[in-house]
């Protein structure tokens, strides 16, 4: 477990080590309590490593251990639930999950409420509870939520029918309404991608956009037009350069694909492309 999360803090993956290490862990899962448990699946998600003979048999002990779980126990499971192939959403496991987490909801943190609830929403795991509770401790935050923060949270509940209670809705609109957006020439990549999921969460629940959303947007419309000057003339003047390497090709198309979602998000709150404007 200290070797899964050493390497997960490094970010080093390394197949040929993670695969015995999972086999290892596995022979020994019963003996491993709450803390180890969440903490192993979690240095495993976060090194991009599913194994789906140690996620079963976790679900398997799981209501063994899943007392003894805080919060951040909790959202590691339920992200490594979610970041895994569909065959080990096991429904008595996300059960057990959702319930527990339900039980201790007031004890979450803003992004552990926000994090819990995307994982769920990714599984599409629409457990009634589970929505109301982290939905309303997520509201409880109101103005001190985060970009990133509001997004994950609305877009998971955008994807729970259960996720329309009004309440705590209007709550976490209101606070969409006083959020603080970074300047868009100090916005980095990660700030453009939690913009985009916001965009994308509220447009699924068919909800207004908030003032200061609908202002930045119109920032980066204008900002994406210049930039898509500029890049055409940047291509013929490397025409013949050198290629490009694959991790910059990758950067290029996560960027490429902000711009898409927020120009996309702002052209239908302006009632272009069939939206119904704002």
């Amino acid at each position: 477990m200290l070797l899964t999360s050493g390497l997960a803090a490094l970010r080093l993956q390394l197949p040929d080590l993670l695969q015995p290490l999972g086999r290892a862990a596995l022979d020994k899962l019963e003996t491993f309590g709450a803390v180890e448990l969440s903490s192993l699946l979690g240095g495993l998600t976060t090194l991009s490593h599913n194994d789906l003979s140690l996620l079963r048999a976790s679900a398997a002990r799981l209501p063994e251990v899943v007392s003894d779980m805080n919060p951040r126990a909790l959202c590691e499971m339920a992200a490594a639930y979610a970041a895994a192939d569909r065959r080990v959403w096991i429904p008595s496991a996300l059960d057990v999950l959702a319930d527990e987490s339900v039980a201790k909801a007031r004890l979450f943190s803003q992004r552990q409420a926000a994090g819990c609830l995307a994982a769920f929403g990714v599984m599409r795991w629409d457990h009634a509870g589970l929505v109301a509770a982290l939905g309303a401790r997520l509201a409880d935050f109101g103005p001190r939520l985060q970009l990133g923060e509001l997004g994950l949270g609305l877009e998971g509940i955008s994807r729970l029918p259960s996720g329309s209670e009004p309440e705590t809705l209007r709550r976490l609109l209101d606070a969409a309404e006083r959020l603080s957006l970074p300047p868009l020439h100090h916005a980095g990549d990660a700030e453009r991608r939690d913009a985009a999921t916001l965009c994308s969460a509220l447009r699924h629940l068919a909800a207004p956009p908030p003032a200061p959303l609908l202002r930045w947007l119109e920032m980066h419309a204008a900002e994406s037009a210049e930039e898509a000057t500029l890049a055409i003339a940047t291509a013929r003047e490397r025409s013949g350069a050198d290629a490009v390497d694959d991790g910059a090709k990758s950067v290029v198309r996560f960027r490429r694909r902000n711009a898409a979602q927020l120009n996309d998000s702002w052209r239908f709150w302006r009632g272009e492309d069939g939206g119904d404007g704002a």
